[in-house]
């Protein structure tokens, strides 16, 4: 009782002065907030209709006592909420530690999804065969795919699936 204190805000990050005050005496201190959970290394652009690549980045973890630890964000131990990359724009992905023990923290992954712009063909090596030839070489054919305002772009090879009226 009596002591007031000043200068401190849990959410916002960086640091702080802290001032604190008792009985007309006054003194200060430097206190530094972080994050509980951040996420780093992780995709952060998509196209429309790409679903969500936890195979990449990591969860930085900040315990009470200021200790930290990583995660990989494909772990047992996180589970990432839907993602909707059904329209272009800014959205996010919301990530959700938990340890089973009953600690969970969550974090918020920023992502950008982009239109698909434009794509080209590039054919196969083979395109000609000869009458003893019963399979068809998809090898060196594929599709690149460019978002529209962006340089993002995929590499997409051909497979059998995408391929149809070969009769050999």
């Amino acid at each position: 009782e009596g002591v007031s204190s000043t200068g401190y805000d849990k959410n916002t990050l960086g640091k702080q002065t802290v001032t604190v005050t008792y009985e007309g005496q006054t003194t200060t201190f430097e206190v530094t907030v972080v994050a509980r959970m951040v996420a780093d290394g992780y995709k952060n652009e998509y196209f429309v209709g790409d679903a969500f690549d936890a195979s990449q980045g990591k969860l930085k973890i900040t315990r009470d006592d200021a200790t930290a630890f990583t995660v990989n964000l494909n772990s047992d131990l996180v589970t990432i909420e839907p993602f909707d990359s059904s329209k272009a724009g800014q959205t996010s992905v919301k990530a959700v530690y938990n340890d089973g023990k009953g600690t969970v923290y969550e974090a918020e992954l920023k992502v950008t999804v982009y239109p698909i712009g434009q794509v080209t063909f590039t054919k196969p090596s083979k395109t000609v065969y000869s009458s003893h030839d019963t399979e068809l070489s998809l090898a060196g054919g594929y599709f690149t795919v460019k978002a529209e305002g962006s340089d993002l772009s995929n590499y997409v090879p051909l497979t059998l699936s995408m391929v149809s009226g070969f009769d050999p």
